[in-house]
């Protein structure tokens, strides 16, 4: 799919984002053994974040957890049975990773990890569904929802959202 825009670098910003050129919007991940990008026209979309990670090794789980797990994502992982603890960590840890990249563009702000809650229950369907837990801009109020993609395959897991206009 051609863009209009012509061979160019993917710069860097201020805040270390990467800068796409004029009517771009993207994102990128990677992990040690691979790289993705994500790219559209500014025109049809107005963001999206990826992410990839892999899946989180038994002696960081519990770091991982304290780390991005809110109270009430903690509380469901000890409910829930739908796939291993490792994994289930693993997809809210990129999930939030994927929402970061989609939403700080449109923002321009720095937001954690325990602003939102992501809920996992349509994984087995590839949705994911994150729920701000604080306000970011007057768009992005505390309880907006937006529905993601995601994919647990090999050693990683993918995670993706995307706004349209």
């Amino acid at each position: 799919m051609q863009l209009g825009a012509a061979d160019t670098t993917v710069g860097i910003n201020a805040d270390r984002s990467p800068r796409w050129p004029r009517h771009v919007v993207g994102s990128i991940t990677h992990s040690r053994t691979l790289v993705a990008v994500a790219l559209a026209r500014q025109s049809q979309v107005r963001a999206i974040g990826i992410d990839a990670e892999p899946i989180v090794a038994a002696a960081d789980l519990e770091a991982i957890e304290h780390l991005c797990l809110t109270p009430r994502e903690r509380q469901t992982l000890e409910e829930q049975s739908q796939l291993p603890r490792h994994m289930a960590v693993t997809a809210i840890f990129s999930a939030k990773e994927a929402l970061y990249k989609c939403l700080y563009p449109l923002v321009q702000r720095y937001f954690d990890f325990q602003c939102a809650q992501i809920d996992l229950t349509g994984m087995a369907d590839g949705v994911i569904h994150a729920r701000l837990l604080h306000t970011l801009s007057p768009e992005f109020c505390a309880g907006y929802t937006i529905t993601g993609s995601y994919l647990g395959q090999l050693d990683h897991t993918f995670t993706a959202f995307c706004l349209t206009w």
